[in-house]
C-alpha cells in the first residue's frame, strides 16, 4: 500500500517540491513529509542488475511484480509517465534534490546508502536512520525493504575490498540480527548476480569471486578499508 506517495494526488511532486515559494498552500512540514516517503520509497526498492534475467521461482516472481507497481507509482509521482528502473529513480531524487528537502533526520540518507564508498560501517552508519523509520507511522512501511537495499550496497562495496571474510563479521555488518537471515539475502544477491560469492560453513567464511579488486578505483580504497577491518 503507497497511499502516502498520493498524499497531494491533484499536483506532480516536481511542482510540490521545487520551492516553498511556489507551494504557499503547503506546510514546511508537509513538504518534508512527501520529500521523506519519496526519498525513502525509493531507495527502498530493491537493487537491480543492469542484465537481470527473469525470476527463477514464485516468490521473486511476486517480488518482481512488487517491485514494478512500486517504481510505477513512484515515477507517475515524479510525473514520469513511464515507469522508471531504480537507476532511474534515484537520478530524478537528485535532479529535484529531495534529499535536502527531506525530514532531517533522513536527509543524509541517500548519501550513506548510494554516495559513500565505506563498506565497513555502511548499515553500522545508518542505524539512527533505520530506527526513525521503523518508528514513523508514515515510514514504517519501508523498513523492512530499505535495510535489505542498503545490505546489497553493502555487499557490493564489500565485494570490491575483500575477497574473503569471516562469516560471523559479516552477521556483525548486517542490518539485521538473524543469521539466517542474513544468509538469505547473500543468496538472492548472488542469484540476482549483484554480487558474485560464496558461503562455506565449514570455514565459517564468505568468499567473493570479483576480478576487478586490483583495479585502479578500488586501489584507493583498498588500504583505507582493509586497515579497519577484523576478518
Amino acid at each position: 500500500d503507497h497511499r502516502d506517495l498520493h498524499s497531494f494526488p491533484t499536483r506532480r511532486s516536481s511542482d510540490l517540491l521545487i520551492s516553498r515559494d511556489q507551494n504557499r498552500s503547503l506546510s514546511e512540514e508537509d513538504l518534508q513529509r512527501l520529500a521523506s516517503v519519496v526519498l525513502v520509497s525509493a531507495l527502498s526498492v530493491p537493487v537491480q542488475h543492469s542484465n537481470a534475467e527473469q525470476s527463477q521461482n514464485h516468490q521473486d516472481f511476486f517480488e518482481l511484480h512488487l517491485e514494478k507497481e512500486k517504481n510505477s507509482r513512484l515515477s507517475a509521482l515524479l510525473g514520469k509517465s513511464t515507469t522508471l528502473r531504480r537507476e532511474q529513480l534515484l537520478k530524478e531524487i537528485c535532479h529535484h534534490d529531495i534529499p535536502s528537502k527531506a525530514l532531517p533526520e533522513v536527509r543524509n540518507l541517500f548519501h550513506l546508502a548510494e554516495t559513500k564508498f565505506h563498506p565497513m560501517e555502511l548499515c553500522n552508519s545508518l542505524s539512527d536512520v533505520f530506527t526513525f523509520v521503523q518508528e514513523s507511522s508514515v515510514l514504517s512501511r519501508y523498513a523492512v525493504l530499505l535495510k535489505k537495499a542498503c545490505f546489497t550496497r553493502q555487499l557490493q562495496q564489500l565485494s570490491k575490498v575483500f575477497q574473503t571474510m569471516k562469516i560471523d563479521r559479516i552477521y556483525q555488518l548486517a542490518p539485521v540480527s538473524c543469521p539466517h537471515q542474513v544468509e538469505k539475502l547473500i543468496v538472492r544477491c548472488a542469484n540476482s548476480g549483484l554480487v558474485t560469492a560464496r558461503i562455506d560453513h565449514r570455514q565459517k567464511t564468505l568468499t567473493f569471486v570479483n576480478n576487478s579488486l586490483e583495479s585502479s578505483n578500488v586501489k584507493s580504497n583498498l588500504f583505507s578499508e582493509i586497515g579497519r577491518a577484523h576478518v
